[in-house]
């Protein structure tokens, strides 16, 4: 008979609509054109910003059960990430995928969606429920990882810091380790298949990052100035885009890279591996002619600050109670206190110390403001350093002024998600203000030029030590591990 399983692993809010979606496939027993006679539903992934439903399900037939079945009735069984989202969604993240299927890079997430697998579902509005078409994509090179170890890096990066908070010289490995699979992984995947070209612009950069504050930006903004009267208005706000400056621009990017776009697990043999996913925002940039180099990076390494302040508040246990069902006003006030106990100062202090050329600050924060530290300055550099990708001459100071900028606008256009948490939302905004003074000739101290070189400078030299660090403190090995397999593992 056909069924559903373990439909209660996902958000209550997403539960009917993935429900019809896949009932409507069992009843013509089919899913991506295979047959099929259950779906059960192993991890939810995300939910999105959109409303779709992301989640790892294993599906198929069963197969007959007994002592006395033949092999023929073993059944046969696919493990995928499947997304459920509107059917315009779905068709936008196709015809992004194309683009990246022309570089066949492990990388991409390979897509595949069909018309048959189409649904109707009632959606309400407030006033009446409206009928809307959905769709289902399916990712298909992910079902080799055990499902139950597949996670966004947003979840992976949750669970680490959990773990490793008072483990200074753990937390800085991984810490390595993540930053290694964004730059080598990520971004140089991004620079080689989708980026193309890059092109310098001399220009007005409200051309380009002033536009992107629209009203629904500034209603976010307005929200959080009732909660903090001292932020500027929004006008004053997408007036500093008003200067002139640098801008680079790519053909295409990914557009919606969020930690729960990129697919995490450990793989066989001990080390972090990724998938990209979600290209649903590829075309619609293109079409903007928004596609800044350093959005994608904005966008993912902001997002997994802002995330840090949430996980950090959420998970310092030790003086605090258990969230309780009302999670949303929970974690506001949580997050309010982590304003009155100053982490923004923390942090900046630490990261503004640093483009000063003190690392003191930095080797002498807890470990959860090194974690996230160490992280993101090393993913920085090597953003701007490699040169692999055919990308050379980033290392200049208009590029990082560009860099600083863009990374101050997403924390600025965060603000228009209202379901985010509000003090998460503050916070991005307060620190995307700070990047933006400092990058601005404005700021303190030197030009904006000699600033943007000294940061240069004090990158570079950190992510040389921050490499040679893992040398010096790697114990030397004759022979291959204790309890290794294969007498040549770990000789490599």
């Amino acid at each position: 008979m056909p069924a559903i399983v373990n439909i209660e692993k996902l958000p209550k809010e997403l539960q009917g609509l993935v429900e019809r979606g896949l009932d409507s496939a069992l009843k013509k027993g089919s899913l991506g054109k295979i047959p099929i006679d259950f779906v059960q539903i192993e991890t939810s992934l995300s939910g999105g910003k959109t409303g779709a439903a992301v989640f790892v399900a294993r599906y198929g037939i069963e197969g007959k059960k007994g002592k006395g079945k033949k092999k023929e009735d073993a059944g046969t069984t696919f493990i995928r990430v499947l997304k459920i989202a509107p059917k315009e969604v779905c068709q936008s993240e196709n015809e992004g995928y194309v683009k990246t299927r022309e570089k066949l890079l492990d990388i991409f997430s390979q897509v595949e969606y069909y018309s048959e697998d189409e649904f109707t579902h009632n959606v309400e509005t407030g006033l009446r429920p409206v009928s809307t078409t959905y769709g289902i994509l399916l990712y298909q090179d992910v079902g080799t990882v055990a499902a139950s170890d597949l996670k966004g890096i947003a979840k992976y990066f949750t669970n680490r810091i959990q773990s490793l908070a008072d483990k200074t010289e753990e937390s800085e490995k991984f810490s390595r380790e993540l930053s290694l699979l964004m730059q080598k992984e990520v971004f140089l995947g991004l620079k080689k298949g989708l980026y193309g070209n890059l092109q310098r612009k001399n220009v007005n950069l409200s051309e380009y990052y002033g536009d992107k504050i629209s009203d629904k930006v500034k209603q976010g903004l307005a929200a959080l100035k009732e909660i903090d009267p001292s932020l500027p208005d929004a006008n004053e706000i997408q007036n500093y885009f008003n200067i002139n400056a640098t801008y680079h621009q790519v053909a295409y990017i990914h557009g919606d890279l969020n930690p729960e776009n990129v697919l995490v697990w450990e793989n066989e043999r001990g080390y972090l591996s990724c998938k990209l996913i979600d290209f649903g925002e590829v075309i619609p940039k293109k079409k903007d002619n928004f596609t800044p180099l350093f959005w994608d990076f904005s966008r993912l390494l902001g997002e997994m600050i802002l995330n840090f302040v949430e996980d950090t508040v959420r998970f310092d246990s030790a003086h605090r109670p258990a969230f309780t069902d009302n999670a949303v006003n929970d974690k506001a006030r949580s997050l309010s206190e982590v304003e009155g106990n100053d982490l923004l100062t923390q942090f900046w202090d630490v990261i503004l110390a640093f483009f000063q050329n003190d690392p003191s600050k930095l080797e002498n924060a807890n470990p959860q403001i090194g974690f996230i530290s160490w992280i993101y300055l090393s993913t920085l550099f090597d953003f701007i350093n490699e040169a692999k990708s055919g990308m050379r001459d980033l290392r200049r100071a208009e590029v990082l002024q560009d860099y600083f900028y863009c990374q101050s606008l997403f924390f600025f256009f965060l603000a228009k998600f209202q379901r985010e948490n509000p003090y998460k939302r503050l916070f991005g905004v307060k620190l995307g203000l700070k990047l933006r003074e400092y990058a601005s000739k404005e700021g303190k101290g030197n030009s904006a030029s000699l600033r943007m070189d000294s940061v240069i400078a004090s990158l570079e030299k950190f992510y040389f030590d921050f490499a040679i660090s893992s040398v010096k403190n790697k114990k030397k090995q004759i022979g291959p591990a204790v309890g290794a397999h294969s007498p040549f593992k770990g000789l490599s």
